[in-house]
C-alpha cells in the first residue's frame, strides 16, 4: 500500500511539474516574441523616419518624381534590411515600390489604411501572399503629403529563427486557417489550428494530446485577421516522462516483492501464535477458561500477549464463578435465593417422586429487628439457614427469600406421613437459637405444598406455597396445608382488583353512589345521608362493597377510589343545593388515605371545584384507622377539623379505643356499630353498653349516631337514650340520588 501511495503521488507530482515547466516555458516564449516584435518596430520606426526626414526625398515625393522616389525607396531599403517599402498617398493608393510589378488590389488598399490610422505602430499583413510586419509613417512637408510603409517579411527563417529564440515552434495562419508560414516540418494541408489542438498520441489504454498551444494575439486588421500559435511538442517529454515512471515502477514493484517476502517471513512467526490467541478468545466467548500452552516458537512480546491472555482468562473464570454464585445465593445467608430456587425445584420434581415445599416466615421478625437492631436480625438469619443446612438430610434443599422468608423442599420417605416430616422439621427448627450471648426462641408461619397432589410443576408448587403461607399469616395458623382452590380464589381476587382499576380510568358508570338518609331525632329531620359506593360489572354483577373495598385496600388503589368517591359526592351536593336541597353528606375514608400526603390537597381542590363548604361535609373514619398511625392521623384531623369538616369515629365500640383514648382525638361524632344496635330491643347488655356510650359521648361534647336500625321499639329506646342521629333499614335502605330524593319529598310530607 506504501508502495502503491508512493508510486501514485510520483505519478502526480511529475505529471504537475511537467506541466508547471511547459507553462513557463510558454510564457518565456511568448515573452521573447513580443519582445522580438518590439525590436523591430523599434528598427522599422528608426528607418521611416529617416526616410521622411530625407529633404531630396520629400522633395521627390513632391514633385512626383517617380524615378527619384523609386531609387530613394531601394537604396534605403538594401541600407536597412527591409524587405518592402511603400509609398502611398494619404488615401492609401500605392505611389511607388522597392518591388518590381508590385501592385494593391482594393482590398489590399483598404487594409492599408488601418496601418495609415494609426501611424508609427507595426501590424502584420498579407500582402501579394507574404506576411509582413509594416509600420507606416507620414511625409510632412510641412503638412502630410504622402505615406511611407517599411516592412519585414515574415517567412519560413523567421519561423526557424523565432523557434531558435523561443524553443517552441512559431506558425502564421491566415482568416482561412490555412498556414502562411511555421516552423513545424509538416505538409501545409496538415498544418491547421485544428491539427495543433486535437492531434494525439496513444499511450498505454488511451490517449493524451500531441503538443501543448497557446494562441498569441497580434495586431492584425478585422477582415483578415492573422493567428499565431506558440507550440510545444510533447513527444520528447513525455518520453522522459515515461521513461521516469517506469524507474519509479521497477522500484515500486521492487519494494513490494522485498515487502512480501520479508512479511512472509515475519508472519510465519506470527500467524500461528496469533491462531492460537484466536482459539483462546473464542474459548473464552464460550466459558472455557483453560490455559492453553503454545507449542510454537514465538517472539517475546507475542509470549508476553499470550501470558497476558491466559491470566485474564483465570481472573474472568474467578469472577464470573463468584459473580454466579452471588447471582444464585442469598448474599447474607449463602442459600439458594428465589430465582435459582425456581430452577432447582423444577429440576428435582422431574422426578416424580413426593415432595414437601416448606414455606417459612419468622413470627415478630421486625420487632426483634427494632429491639435487638439489624446485625442481631441479620446473624438471627444466618443462624437459621446454618440450622437448616446442620440438620438437612440427602436431597434435602433451601432457601432464603425476600427478608425472613426460607423456602425447603424436602422429599417424602415412603410409609412416612407428610404431618410427620412437618412436625419433625419444625421441631428441629423451633429449638432455641444462640446469637452472640442471646438465646432466641422464634416462631413460625409455615405454609405447606405436597408435591404432585398440590400441583404437577414447579411454578404452580412454588405459587400455591406462598398462598398457603399469606393465609397462614393472616389466619394466625402455626402450620397451613394449602387447599385446592385457593390460588383461583386469588386469581380472582387479581381479577377484581383489574376490573376495579379498569373502572375508576373509563369512569363508565360501573361505579355508582348510594345515599342512606340519617333521621335526625331531635328535630324529626333528614339533615344528613352517608354516601356508600357501589360497583356492578357488566360479567361479574354486583360485586359486594365489603369485598372490593378491602380489595383496594390491601393493593392500595384506595386513594384513587376515594378520590372518585369525593369528586362523585361533592358533585352531588352541588347539583342538590342547586335544587335547593341542603343536606350533609358523610363519606368513608381509610387509613390510607389519612396517610396519603395528597389527600387533604385532593379535598381541598374537590370543594373549590363544586363550590362546596366543608360544612356539609363529614368523614367518617373507623377506629381500626385512627389506631394504625395515631400522630399522624390526630395532625391531619386537626387541619381538616379547623377547616370546617365534620369528623365522625365509624364502628365505634368494636375496635380498640375508649372513651378516654377517643378525648384525645378532635373528632366531632360517634357512630355506634350496628352490632349493638340491631338486637338492642331484646339485648340488655347492648342497652347498657349503648346508653353508656351516648352518654358519655354527650360528656365529651360528641354527637351521637346509631347505625343499623331495625324496628321501632329500638327507635324508641335511642330516643329515651338521647341518640342525636339513626340510621338504618328502618328508616330506608341505601337509594340512588333520583330515589332518595323522591323518598326524601314522601317523607317530608307525611311529617308535615
Amino acid at each position: 500500500m506504501t508502495s502503491v501511495v508512493i508510486q501514485g503521488w510520483s505519478w502526480w507530482s511529475s505529471s504537475q511539474f511537467n506541466k508547471r515547466q511547459l507553462a513557463e516555458s510558454i510564457n518565456n516564449a511568448q515573452n521573447v516574441f513580443e519582445q522580438y516584435t518590439k525590436e523591430k518596430e523599434k528598427l522599422l520606426t528608426t528607418a521611416a523616419r529617416v526616410l521622411t526626414a530625407d529633404f531630396g526625398f520629400k522633395q521627390a515625393v513632391t514633385t512626383k518624381d517617380a524615378e527619384t522616389i523609386a531609387s530613394v525607396l531601394l537604396n534605403h531599403g538594401q541600407r536597412i534590411d527591409a524587405d518592402l517599402m511603400l509609398l502611398t498617398d494619404l488615401e492609401g493608393q500605392l505611389i511607388s515600390s522597392s518591388l518590381l510589378e508590385f501592385n494593391l488590389d482594393s482590398a489590399q488598399t483598404t487594409s492599408l489604411k488601418v496601418l495609415l490610422n494609426d501611424p508609427g505602430k507595426t501590424h502584420f499583413m498579407i500582402l501579394q501572399n507574404t506576411l509582413y510586419q509594416l509600420l507606416a509613417l507620414s511625409v510632412n512637408a510641412p503638412r502630410p503629403i504622402a505615406y511611407a510603409i517599411v516592412g519585414f517579411e515574415i517567412n519560413s527563417v523567421v519561423a526557424d529563427e523565432l523557434k531558435t529564440l523561443t524553443g517552441l515552434d512559431i506558425s502564421f495562419f491566415n482568416d482561412m486557417d490555412s498556414v502562411i508560414t511555421s516552423s513545424i516540418n509538416t505538409t501545409n494541408d496538415i498544418l491547421t489550428p485544428q491539427y495543433l489542438t486535437s492531434k494525439s498520441l496513444s499511450w498505454l489504454f488511451g490517449s493524451r494530446p500531441a503538443f501543448d498551444n497557446r494562441q498569441i494575439e497580434i495586431d492584425t486588421t478585422t477582415e483578415h485577421p492573422i493567428k499565431l500559435f506558440l507550440t510545444a511538442d510533447l513527444s520528447s517529454t513525455y518520453e522522459e516522462y515515461d521513461s521516469l515512471l517506469l524507474s519509479i515502477t521497477v522500484i515500486a514493484s521492487l519494494i513490494m516483492l522485498v515487502a512480501i517476502l520479508l512479511s512472509g517471513l515475519f508472519a510465519k512467526n506470527l500467524t500461528k501464535p496469533l491462531y492460537q490467541l484466536v482459539d483462546l478468545s473464542k474459548a473464552f466467548s464460550k466459558g472455557q477458561y483453560v490455559n492453553i500452552a503454545s507449542d510454537t516458537k514465538m517472539s517475546q512480546e507475542i509470549s508476553t500477549l499470550f501470558d497476558a491472555f491466559s491470566e485474564m482468562g483465570q481472573a474472568i473464570d474467578t469472577r464470573e464463578n463468584q459473580i454466579l454464585y452471588q447471582s444464585q445465593h442469598d448474599t447474607l445467608t449463602g442459600l439458594y435465593n428465589r430465582h435459582t430456587f425456581r430452577q432447582v425445584i423444577s429440576n428435582t420434581l422431574i422426578n416424580g417422586k413426593q415432595h414437601l415445599l416448606i414455606a417459612v416466615n419468622i413470627r415478630g421478625f421486625s420487632n426483634l429487628n427494632d429491639i435487638l437492631g439489624i446485625q442481631i436480625g441479620d446473624q438471627c438469619l444466618k443462624a437459621l439457614a446454618q440450622r437448616l443446612i446442620d440438620f438437612s438430610k440427602d436431597g434435602w434443599q433451601h432457601a432464603r427469600l425476600d427478608g425472613d422468608v426460607f423456602l425447603s423442599l424436602i422429599p417424602l420417605v415412603e410409609n412416612v406421613h407428610a404431618d410427620r416430616c412437618v412436625q419433625e422439621f419444625l421441631t428441629r427448627l423451633a429449638k432455641p437459637l444462640k446469637v452472640d450471648s442471646l438465646e432466641l426462641n422464634l416462631k413460625f408461619w409455615t405454609g405447606i405444598t405436597i408435591y404432585p397432589q398440590d400441583g404437577d410443576d414447579a411454578k404452580a408448587i412454588f405459587r400455591r406455597t406462598m398462598i398457603a403461607l399469606d393465609y397462614a399469616e393472616k389466619d394466625n395458623k402455626p402450620i397451613r396445608y394449602y387447599h385446592t382452590g385457593e390460588e383461583e380464589a386469588r386469581l380472582q381476587h387479581l381479577s377484581i382488583i383489574e376490573a376495579l382499576r379498569l373502572a375508576l380510568i373509563l369512569d363508565d358508570g360501573q361505579l355508582y353512589m348510594n345515599y342512606q338518609p340519617k333521621l335526625n331525632l331531635k328535630t324529626g329531620k333528614i339533615d344528613k345521608v352517608e354516601a356508600l359506593i357501589r360497583w356492578k360489572h357488566p360479567e361479574l354483577g354486583f360485586v359486594s362493597p365489603e369485598i372490593f373495598i378491602s380489595y383496594a385496600e390491601q393493593t392500595g388503589i384506595i386513594f384513587d377510589l376515594t378520590a372518585w368517591v369525593i369528586d362523585t359526592v361533592l358533585k352531588q351536593l352541588s347539583d342538590w343545593q342547586q335544587k335547593g336541597i341542603f343536606i350533609d353528606a358523610a363519606i368513608n375514608i381509610s387509613a390510607q388515605d389519612i396517610s396519603h400526603p395528597d389527600f387533604h390537597m385532593n379535598l381541598k381542590e374537590a370543594t373549590i371545584k363544586h363550590q362546596i363548604s366543608p360544612k356539609y361535609i363529614t368523614l367518617e373514619v373507623t377506629e381500626r384507622d385512627l389506631m394504625q398511625d395515631e400522630v399522624q392521623a390526630i395532625a391531619l384531623l386537626i387541619e381538616l377539623k379547623e377547616r370546617g369538616y365534620t369528623i365522625s369515629v365509624d364502628d365505634y365500640g368494636i375496635g380498640q379505643s375508649s372513651l378516654a383514648k377517643l378525648k384525645q382525638l378532635p373528632v366531632d361524632e360517634l357512630k355506634i356499630d350496628k352490632s349493638f344496635i340491631m338486637e338492642l330491643n331484646s339485648s340488655e347488655s347492648d342497652q347498657i353498653i349503648v346508653s353508656s356510650t351516648i352518654s358519655l359521648g354527650h360528656r365529651l361534647g360528641l354527637s351521637v349516631v346509631a347505625e343499623g336500625l331495625e324496628n321501632n321499639e329500638s327507635l324508641d329506646i335511642l330516643k329515651n337514650m338521647g341518640c342525636d342521629h339513626i340510621q338504618g333499614y328502618f328508616l330506608s335502605r341505601p337509594m340512588a340520588s333520583e330515589a332518595f330524593i323522591e323518598w326524601l319529598g314522601s317523607y317530608n310530607h307525611k311529617n308535615v
